[in-house]
């Protein structure tokens, strides 16, 4: 069987008013969260069933749902208080980027229902999200260069000259042009693909721009490749503060509090587009 085969065999399994949700209904979404068994559904009122291989969750008030289940914004909501700061965010970049859900669905679920179980914690990381992010690694990226108190990388930005299009990079820091790029492994067993960015990355160098790319192995050890940010960032001209490994850091790595004055700031500015021929690399919103 198939992982949505096993999800839709639990959703069988039990009865209609029985909903697929938490990690599960993102599952259904093609987002990995948590491992597929066991199954979680959630249920208004008493329903005394004890299967193997399915969570059974029982609620006073169900959230919103749709035909597959509780909504994704209802699903986020009920996983955010079960992960790490920076997995959540990365999954919730990751629905946003592909439409599955909204701001203010989120805030609105954590308005409604103020006592369901991840709703304070969601109100509190919504200014943080941003949709822009395009994978899951890429937030990451992001997120611990923002949380290391340096400029905040701006996500899938074109690079424009002459009104044409010449490249689009992951994670733009365009005062100091420097280009953030995650390399996944698809990169490295397509040698077509591999040709293509060794042309881009070429024409990127000629024209005056600065590149860093990240590899699954080096978000492992997110300390030092920070460092290596920064490093880069000095290279070209940054005097800011140097990177900042204290509180806000380890919460990145720790389960989501209510309590984050800071998630704004993890959150990019700026636009989508930057002119690519200008000695400033001016940031133009799109």
């Amino acid at each position: 069987m198939s992982e949505r085969d096993v999800l839709r065999a639990a959703v069988m399994a039990m009865p209609a008013r029985a909903r697929i949700s938490h990690g599960s209904r993102l599952r259904l979404l093609g987002l990995p969260v948590g491992p597929v068994a066991p199954v979680h559904l959630t249920v208004q009122g008493e329903l005394h069933l004890d299967l193997d291989g399915i969570v059974l969750h029982r609620t006073k008030a169900m959230p919103p749902c749709d035909d597959d289940g509780v909504t994704p914004a209802a699903a986020f909501v009920q996983t955010v208080s079960t992960g790490r700061m920076i997995d959540v965010l990365a999954r919730g970049e990751w629905l946003l980027h592909r439409g599955h859900l909204t701001l203010t669905e989120i805030s609105e679920i954590a308005r409604v229902h103020p006592w369901r179980p991840g709703a304070a914690e969601s109100r509190a990381i919504v200014p943080a999200l941003d949709g822009r992010s395009a994978s899951l690694p890429e937030s990451r990226l992001r997120l611990v260069v923002a949380a290391a108190g340096l400029p905040v990388p701006v996500p899938n930005v074109d690079l424009v000259e002459d009104d044409r299009v010449v490249a689009r990079s992951d994670l733009v820091l365009a005062p100091w042009n420097l280009l953030l790029e995650y390399e996944g492994r698809q990169h490295l067993h397509d040698p077509a693909q591999w040709r293509r960015d060794l042309a881009r990355y070429a024409d990127l160098r000629a024209r005056g721009w600065t590149y860093l790319q990240v590899t699954h192995e080096m978000l492992q050890h997110p300390r030092a490749l920070v460092l290596r940010v920064h490093a880069l960032l000095r290279d070209n001209g940054y005097d800011g503060p140097p990177p900042q490994f204290g509180v806000r850091w380890w919460r990145l790595f720790s389960p989501v509090s209510a309590r984050v004055p800071w998630a704004g700031d993890l959150a990019s500015t700026g636009g989508h587009v930057v002119d690519a021929a200008s000695p400033l690399r001016r940031v133009v919103g799109r």
